[in-house]
């Protein structure tokens, strides 16, 4: 169910990077194109709306696939899981551990 939330969490950060770029997309339509100075603002708005559509693609793409696994896991294993995650400190490090029966 994690999984499927995190995903779902995942398309709607995605969604919203989408709606950045179509404002920066406007703006772009806005912008003058007399001067050098202007192209060059120009150059940076279409930089700074393509970073956002893309980091909107990759969030979308990837929170799909999230929320697609973390549902067919939930079907197939149903209320038999049981899923443990904690904290491990070690000498050398530490981290998170995911312990799991399914």
């Amino acid at each position: 169910m994690v999984v499927t939330i995190g995903g779902g969490a995942l398309v709607a950060v995605g969604l919203g990077a989408w709606g950045l770029a179509a404002l920066k997309q406007g703006d772009i339509d806005d912008a003058p194109t007399s001067t050098a100075a202007d192209l060059e603002r120009l150059a940076d708005l279409e930089s700074s709306a393509r970073t956002y559509a893309m980091t909107g693609n990759v969030l979308v793409i990837a929170g799909a696939v999230a929320v697609t696994a973390g549902a067919v896991w939930w079907w197939k294993v149903g209320q038999r899981a049981d899923v443990a995650v904690s904290p491990m400190v070690g000498r050398d490090g530490s981290g998170v551990v995911l312990e799991g029966r399914w």
